[in-house]
This record gives C-alpha cells, structure tokens and sequence, in this order.
C-alpha cells in the first residue's frame, strides 16, 4: 500500500491503471457544514496495487476522469453514490460501469444496507474494524490506523464482487441487478434540487395557502442559493421550521425576523437585510400561476389499515423472491402512491424488474 501526496505521483499512478478490467474504489471526505462534501483520501486498488492518493494534491483530474469513464474498466464500489458524487467535483466524470457490492448484496438476498465490514465477514470471513470512520480525514499527516482503515475499503472489494457475481448466478437475480445498476450512468444522480423547486421538500409544503407558497418557495430559493455561494448547508442558514415560522409571521422589519426562534445571530448580521428584501418581493408577485401543490403523503388514521395491509402485501411479495422489501419500495413511496391515488392523481407505478413483482400488489390496492 502506498500514500501518494506528490501531484506527480498521483498522476503516474492513476494513468497507470488505464486500461486495468477492474478496479476497486473508495474515497473519504468531510462533510459537517459546507455545502459539498470536502474529499480528503482517494483509495485505489487493482490487482494486487493499492494507493492511497491525497484528494488535495490531485491536479491531473484528466487522469482521474479517463479512468473513472473508462467503459472497459469495472469500477467496484460500496454504497457509492456519495463516492460518485466527490469523484464528480474532482474531475466532472461519470463513474461508468459501477459494480455496488451492497446493491449486488441486496439482489442475492441480503439486506439493503449491509455495511461494508458484515460483506467483508460473510462473504470472505475477515473481520473491518470501522474504528477510524469518522475521524478527521483532512488532519495531515494521517495516522497509521487511518492508513490501514482506509486501505481496507479497498484491499478486499474485488474478492467481494467476485463472489458476489456467483451469487447473483445461482440466485437467478443477475439481470435484475444489470439493469438496477444502470441508474449510476444516469445524470440524475448528479443533479441536485434547482434552488426554485426546494420549497417542494419541506414537511408542509402541501398545506401551504395560495399567499403563503410564494414566500415560501422564495425563502427556499434564497437559501438554497446563498448556501451554494458560502458553501454551508442549507439548514445552517434556516431550518425548515425557521422558514415555516417566518412565512406564517411574515416580519417586515430586522427586529421581528429577530423573534424567529433559535435564528443565529450570524445570520441576522450577514443576511437578515436580504431575507427581508426576499419576503418583500415574494409578496408581490402575483398570484394567478403558482404552482400547484405537492400531494401530502400524511394518511389519517381511516386509511392506516388501508395502507398497512397494502405494506404487509409488499413485504409478502419481497419474502416470495427472497429480496429485501426496502429494495423493491420504501415505505415513504408506498404512502406517496396511496396519497396520490386518494387524491384521484396519478402515482409513480413500479419500472422495469420491480414492475414484475409490484404491479399485481399495486392493482390489487390502489385500482384504477
């Protein structure tokens, strides 16, 4: 295992796996209160070659991008799409192919979030000791038990898909899990929310009135934009429920948006001006095309049978072919269908493989 922190190194190294049929990947970053995630440690391993690369002194990000879009090179991962995500700040690629050991885990009968180091002890009988996953991976120079933590998220990833491809094999699932893998090639999980459509997340969205959506979703706006610029996440400028109560009191001076509950006095100082100024302009816009409002997934307690029985018929189907029932639907899509169904809408049926399974459970409780 080698630590590469020279730029020049790093380069050599990763053109140096150009061409390899696999290999395996993993990355480790801070992620606390920026916008983005910071990368800190990039690790490669293929073929018995394993580094470990300083995410901050890579500057041949065309090196990293040619190997990462490499379609002739497998890229083995676990529980990737946040790794995907550092590698497309890094360099703006597209990871392509991607083999997702805890995916592939799921479609062989697993559950869906097994960890890396239970993968680790059942399919290879090695033991992870996770003791280093949430230390600081920026402090430099890292410590040995770092090193060896992060060299262990790769070292053993290509033995795991091995044996995990055979197990797909013999569970019939292959093809299913060939065609689940195909969402990590698409742009969709790179996008992120347009600051205009992030009022559509918040809890209440659904019960806002025709005078309340535009603050809202101008607030939202405001501070899905300014988080961006000052690289802070979104809630350290207002939460959900600072934004619910600065709709409902609408304050039109510094000293009543003051009162809002638990708003930071360093947001007060650097942003309460514009705040106000948001409120003031959400006010006047008109209001003959808003947009409509988000169906809400809350089910009263009349249809709380109506929607346990349709959950258990889902967990019946999942136990029938031996898969997780998280991996077929979650319940917070399952209460999304239903809402929409009660409100006379149209829902978001089950695509490709899962519409083989789900569909006769969709019809049988939600029919058209």
């Amino acid at each position: 295992m080698n630590f590469l922190d020279e730029p020049a190194a790093i380069s050599d190294f990763l053109r140096s796996l150009h061409g390899v049929s696999a290999v395996a990947v993993d990355t480790e970053f801070m992620w606390q209160h920026t916008y983005r995630p910071i990368p800190a440690l990039l690790q490669f391993s293929s073929g018995g070659r394993t580094a470990l690369i300083d995410a901050t002194r890579l500057e041949d990000a065309e090196a990293l991008r040619i190997l990462l879009e490499d379609r002739d090179t497998l890229k083995i991962l676990h529980s990737c799409e946040q790794d995907l995500l550092v590698f497309h700040m890094l360099c703006g690629g597209r990871i392509s192919p991607v083999f997702d050991t805890q995916v592939a885990h799921a479609f062989s009968g697993g559950p869906l979030q097994a960890s890396y180091a239970k993968l680790a002890a059942e399919l290879l009988g090695l033991t992870i000791e996770k003791d280093e996953q949430n230390s600081d991976w920026l402090r430099r120079p890292l410590t040995d038990k770092q090193l060896a933590y992060a060299a262990n998220d790769v070292l053993h990833l290509e033995a795991a898909q091995a044996s995990l491809v055979q197990r797909l094999k013999a569970s019939g699932r292959a093809a299913w899990f060939k065609e689940e893998s195909r969402r990590f090639d698409t742009a969709d999980i790179y996008n992120t929310d347009k600051p205009e459509d992030t009022w559509l997340k918040l809890s209440f969205a659904p019960f806002l009135t025709r005078k309340d959506l535009p603050l809202a979703r101008e607030l939202c706006a405001w501070r899905e934009s300014t988080a961006v610029k000052v690289d802070l996440r979104p809630r350290r400028l207002l939460t959900d429920d600072q934004i619910g109560d600065i709709v409902r009191h609408k304050p039109a001076t510094l000293q009543a948006l003051a009162q809002t509950p638990e708003i930071h006095e360093k947001v007060m100082k650097r942003h309460g001006a514009e705040i106000l100024a948001v409120l003031d302009a959400a006010a006047k816009l008109p209001l003959d095309n808003l947009p409509p409002l988000p169906i809400s997934d809350r089910l009263d307690k009349t249809m709380k049978d109506k929607f346990d029985a349709f959950a258990k018929d889902l967990d019946a189907a999942a136990l029938e072919v031996k898969l997780d029932p998280s991996l077929l639907a979650s319940r917070g899509r399952l209460r999304a269908a239903m809402a929409a169904w009660l409100a006379g809408q149209p829902y978001v049926e089950p695509q490709g493989w899962r519409a083989e399974i789900l569909m006769p459970v969709y019809q049988r409780h939600l029919p058209k």
